[in-house]
């Protein structure tokens, strides 16, 4: 049946593998009714009438403006087509436990663009997407590849570069222990652009934690891509004590802005002293705001474990140790749920936490520390430089902590410490 000149014109329908007695013009896509009974002859009779395929015939080796440029003009996508990709996008979410932000991601829509266009080059095929879909084996290999691929292209622009920043920082794993060292580089090209690229997220391997050997470690990693450290590079890094004495030399050393805030408000909530230098400690006077931050938290972090927050309008969110401005997002969505809360801590210990916040208090500590979040994010700016901003945003953190007549307590020792 096959074999007959005038099947590269016609494919045949199946449904759920399923042949159907029915096949469609590859040209106008027009169904005709077909049995191996009946012939062909009605196949070559729409072939004769179908204008897009004589036109095709008549014209087959002629090149058309399309296959160079793509149409500027906006096709009106039905609703119907609308409706099935919602419902499949609906259906990869739920049957593969991902999140309903993946769809807005790049590689996703790369990947979904991909997988479109390869659908147009076959659209007089019956092709199966599973035929197209690389095995997860072949992806994971290709991996590796495409990494040493970016790696030498970055090589080549690293020797290139006469001026540059790194941002390094350092944690470990809670759950595993296993300690990690993140590299990050930036620097503006001759077009006066900012380019950021993350060298590694290398598991720490140093014999110690010692400032020179995490120097070294860091050092090492550098050298891979070409790149040495003097006194004309910079390195961005937090305030620590073993960053200090690691950046010490052969670099100029920025301490970040943001992880200077994170630590004094960590302080200011958490700490009841601290060591200014090597022979000085200060009180952390801070009392009332501590009080707040120490029953919220012990009532948030109840309530998220036996999951009771389903009944809440708002999720509640702790904060990370090492990233405390998240607490800042804790407090005010807490705040915002206050009178909520009784529902899910009716006969329960934590009523009694929730009987010792001050509300008032709670909404004069979300109203101040509002500021810091604005600056931290500005501060955290990926695309533009923010260095220069530093000093302008430190002096209006600075005029927003002049203490006042109608500052309440909890702010005024708070705007004092800070």
């Amino acid at each position: 049946m096959n074999s007959s000149p005038l099947w590269e014109h016609f494919h045949q329908i199946f449904v759920n593998n399923s042949q159907q007695q029915f096949v469609s013009c590859n040209e106008c896509k027009t169904l005709l009714a077909f049995t191996s009974t009946n012939g062909t002859n009605n196949l070559k009779s729409h072939l004769n009438s179908c204008s897009r395929t004589t036109a095709q015939l008549n014209d087959s080796n002629q090149t058309t403006v399309h296959e160079f440029y793509s149409s500027t003009k906006k096709i009106k996508i039905s609703k119907k087509i609308k409706l099935s990709v919602v419902q499949a996008c609906t259906e990869f979410s739920a049957l593969d436990a991902r999140a309903f932000d993946t769809m807005k991601g790049y590689g996703f829509q790369n990947l979904a663009q991909v997988l479109f266009d390869a659908g147009r080059s076959f659209a007089n095929s019956s092709i199966q997407v599973q035929d197209v879909l690389p095995h997860p084996t072949t992806i994971s290999r290709n991996v590796g590849r495409m990494y040493e691929q970016s790696k030498a292209q970055l090589i080549k622009i690293c020797e290139k570069i006469k001026s540059f920043c790194i941002v390094v920082d350092s944690w470990t794993e809670e759950f595993t222990g296993i300690n990690y060292c993140g590299i990050a580089l930036r620097f503006i090209d001759d077009n006066h652009r900012l380019l950021s690229f993350i060298l590694g997220c290398y598991a720490y391997d140093a014999p110690s934690h010692s400032a020179m050997h995490f120097r070294a470690f860091v050092d090492s990693k550098l050298n891979e891509y070409n790149l040495q450290l003097d006194s004309s590079k910079f390195v961005v890094c937090d305030n620590e004590v073993k960053m200090l004495a690691a950046f010490r030399d052969n670099c100029t050393r920025i301490g970040c802005s943001d992880h200077y805030l994170n630590k004094q408000l960590q302080h200011a909530f958490e700490s009841t002293e601290i060591h200014t230098n090597k022979n000085t400690i200060e009180k952390v006077n801070c009392a009332t705001g501590q009080n707040v931050f120490f029953h919220v938290k012990k009532i948030v972090t109840h309530v998220r474990r036996p999951h009771r927050q389903q009944h809440l309008s708002m999720k509640l969110q702790i904060y990370s140790e090492t990233r405390f401005n998240g607490a800042m997002s804790m407090l005010d969505i807490f705040r915002n749920v206050f009178y909520e809360l009784p529902m899910v801590l009716t006969n329960t210990k934590f009523m009694d936490n929730y009987n010792l916040i001050d509300k008032q208090a709670l909404d004069d500590i979300c109203h101040f520390l509002q500021p810091f979040g604005e600056v931290t994010e500005a501060l955290s700016e990926d695309q533009r430089p923010s260095l220069h901003r530093v000093i302008p945003l430190r002096q209006c953190l600075i005029i927003k902590c002049e203490i006042t007549e109608e500052d309440s307590i909890a702010i005024a020792e708070l705007k004092l410490f800070i």
